[in-house]
């Protein structure tokens, strides 16, 4: 099989490549920024917003991972924003509608409809693959996890796994903008690989798959907990930060613009994931944050 992952060097496409690299398959990353963690893959340079391949470059599934991500920061790029996740996902639909071996495109998306320049961009990229799919039969499939979290996320996008992982390393306090109550499932990159994969094998085509980790429904304040508690574990020296308390070791800050004051749960069907993943053999939310915080401490040393 042979694989064409868009973004394929940024957090989530770089998980997809691992995958599909055990898998033997003949893979490909499109990608504006080099990857760096990964060596068995090919790799083209290339902006979605203008996404042109020679016709002779069959690929049997696209997974589209490439956008403009972070909520907040997208308030001062909207324009741009819309161009890599609209145009960008519109151009590369353009051109698998082109293509006379019929590719599947898998696209990770995100649960939520918040008014913020992020989520209104990729939920309008979203509905233009099913547009596609409807009018001219494009292979789309819409992969919606809930939140992500594992090595490699970058900390520049203020997402809570990452900021909350290096902060409790580096002894600082961690940031919870609001009252911490706003509702998070947290579900691994790897696992979310594993759903995008398994769409595109099982032709799910003009279907939208909602992922989630059936034990991980929490509080962000609970979640940021939970981070302490895994990074104390193997750095005492952190926890005498705060002499103990995860109380004193949290921040709290307005919360941001584009999210709501406090975030309920999202109810979502999740059975058609269920068909892809055996859901019993996820991985564990402290399993997968001491990878991640593994990760992140090589790093900061």
């Amino acid at each position: 099989m042979k694989a064409l992952v868009t973004g394929g060097s940024g957090f989530i496409g770089s998980h997809i490549v691992d995958e599909l690299v055990k898998l033997k398959w003949d893979v490909t990353i499109y990608d504006v920024v080099a990857p760096m963690d990964i060596d068995k893959a090919k790799f083209l340079y290339g902006d979605v917003v203008n996404f042109s391949l020679p016709k002779l470059n069959k690929y049997d599934v696209i997974f589209h991972c490439a956008g403009m991500v972070g909520t907040e920061t997208l308030f001062a790029q909207p324009y741009r924003a819309e161009a890599v996740n609209v145009l960008g996902t519109i151009a590369i639909l353009d051109w698998v509608r082109r293509q006379p071996n019929e590719p599947i495109v898998v696209q990770t998306n995100l649960l939520g409809d918040w008014a913020n320049p992020y989520m209104m961009t990729k939920n309008q990229g979203e509905q233009y693959g099913l547009m596609y799919h409807k009018q001219w039969g494009v292979n789309y499939v819409s992969v919606k996890p809930t939140d992500v979290y594992g090595p490699r996320q970058s900390t520049t996008q203020k997402k809570a796994a990452p900021t909350f992982i290096v902060a409790a390393i580096d002894g600082s306090p961690l940031p919870i903008y609001g009252d911490g109550q706003s509702w998070v499932n947290y579900i691994y990159a790897g696992d979310v690989a594993l759903c995008c994969i398994g769409a595109a094998k099982k032709k799910y085509v003009g279907q939208v798959i909602n992922l989630s980790h059936p034990d991980n429904d929490m509080s962000t304040l609970d979640f940021a907990k939970r981070v302490l508690s895994r990074v104390w574990k193997t750095n005492p020296l952190r926890e005498e930060c705060f002499g103990g308390d995860t109380d004193k070791a949290m921040q709290f800050l307005p919360m941001r613009p584009g999210q709501p004051g406090t975030i309920g749960k999202i109810e979502h069907d999740t059975s058609l994931a269920r068909e892809i993943l055996n859901f019993d053999e996820l991985m564990g939310l402290d399993e997968g944050l001491d990878i991640a915080i593994n990760w992140y401490q090589e790093r900061m040393q």
